[in-house]
C-alpha cells in the first residue's frame, strides 16, 4: 500500500488500528527552552490556567484536584501524523493489557538486536514493523 493516495482520514485509521490505547488520555511532549531536560506529562485541558493549575507550584500532575484530561482523537493525531505536534499514548489499559509492544535497541549490535526481536515475533505470526529514529 502507497501512503500518500491514502486520505489523511485514511492515515488516522491506520493509525489507530496500529497503536491502540488509552483513549481517555495520552501524553505531550514537551522541553526546556535549553533543551536540557525533555518528558511527556497528560494533556490536560486545564494546563496552566490561573487558580486551576498547579505547576507553578511544582506540583505532579497526576495528584493534582483541577485535572481534566484530553481524550485523544481524530484531531490531535493528525496533528501528530502532520509532523506538527509529538504526543505519545499510553498503551497500558486499566485491565493491564496492551495491543502492542515498542522496543528501543541501542549499541553497537542494535541491528542485530532488532532482526533476532523481528524474527521471534514472525515465528509467532504476530505482525511486527521495524521504524528507525533519526537523530
Amino acid at each position: 500500500m502507497i501512503m500518500t493516495n491514502l486520505t489523511p482520514q485514511e492515515k488516522i485509521e491506520i493509525y489507530k488500528n496500529l497503536f491502540r490505547g488509552r483513549e481517555d488520555v495520552f501524553a505531550i511532549y514537551w522541553e526546556k527552552a535549553d533543551k536540557s531536560i525533555s518528558g511527556y506529562t497528560p494533556a490536560c485541558l486545564n494546563e496552566w490556567k490561573t487558580g486551576l493549575c498547579y505547576k507553578l507550584q511544582r506540583q505532579k500532575c497526576k495528584d493534582c484536584p483541577h485535572a481534566d484530561y484530553a481524550g485523544l482523537n481524530d484531531y490531535y493525531i493528525d496533528l501528530h501524523l502532520r509532523g506538527q505536534k509529538i504526543y505519545g499514548i499510553y498503551p497500558l489499559f486499566e485491565d493491564n493489557q496492551s495491543y502492542f509492544i515498542v522496543a528501543d535497541f541501542d549499541g553497537k549490535n542494535w541491528n542485530k538486536d532488532i532482526l533476532r526481536f523481528y524474527y521471534k515475533y514472525k515465528e509467532y505470526g504476530l505482525p511486527t514493523y521495524i521504524e528507525r529514529s533519526v537523530t
